[in-house]
């Protein structure tokens, strides 16, 4: 997936960061969607959402499942490459950054595989997304099923210095969808973006089965924004200490 139609934005964003750090708006990506083919919290499945990052490791989901319906402890997101972080994103004021989750697979269920969904939410598309075992290595077989623009939030208006002229800067929601066939183990989501982009909230589904499932299907935007209205009632925040 290309991020060249959303880069202009994130460059004004850029900008105007440069003089406000600590200023960039906190992005909630309300319009991310359960997967098709099972429901959240089902035995065999694991649903994990970042919504808020204060370091370059150790952040954990601030809401999710896996392990049959445990709360999710040990899986994490960390962050690589010129970056700072302001009001609970990444954002790569310098150069390019890698974002990395280390996720912790369902352990019930009887399926040989896992179908795995992200949803990610930044001002650019990501580069690049790969899935990894859990030591960083290519999995045997693993499969691409989709790579797709859900939708895009408005965040905020900024002016650029030296113009009286506002430009919107929006958070774009994009989705991928992975088969990892024989490999029921944990395993890494690593999305590489370019410089000035800002990485504000990270969704992962994955669920045990014996072969590849239909890919998610995205709903039309009224309906997205209806989800989104509901999402915002039940996301669950994690307070900073």
């Amino acid at each position: 997936m290309k991020n060249s139609g959303h880069l202009g934005a994130a460059l004004v964003a850029g900008m105007v960061f440069v003089g406000v750090v600590g200023g960039v708006a906190e992005a909630t990506p309300v319009n991310f969607v359960d997967p098709g083919e099972w429901s959240v919290g089902s035995s065999g499945s694991t649903y994990q959402a970042w919504d808020v990052f204060t370091g370059t490791t150790g952040n954990g989901p601030d809401v999710g499942y896996n392990r049959e319906g445990d709360l999710v402890a040990s899986s994490g997101v960390q962050v690589s490459g010129p970056y700072v972080a302001s009001s609970g994103n990444f954002y790569g004021l310098f150069g390019e950054f890698d974002v990395t989750a280390d996720v912790v697979n369902a352990s019930g269920g009887s399926g040989t595989g896992t179908h795995v969904v992200v949803q990610m939410a930044s001002t650019s598309s990501a580069d690049e997304v790969k899935v990894f075992n859990g030591a960083g290595e290519e999995i045997a077989g693993a499969v691409q099923l989709r790579s797709d623009e859900l939708g895009k939030v408005f965040l905020y208006n900024m002016t650029p210095p030296g113009s009286s002229t506002p430009v919107p800067i929006y958070s774009y929601e994009d989705i991928y969808e992975f088969y990892l066939p024989d490999y029921v183990g944990d395993y890494q989501i690593v999305a590489s973006y370019a410089g000035h982009s800002s990485f504000d909230g990270l969704r992962i589904d994955s669920y045990l089965t014996d072969s590849a499932m239909s890919v998610t299907v995205v709903p039309e935007p009224a309906a997205v924004a209806l989800l989104g209205l509901g999402g915002l009632m039940i996301l669950q925040r994690r307070r900073k200490v």
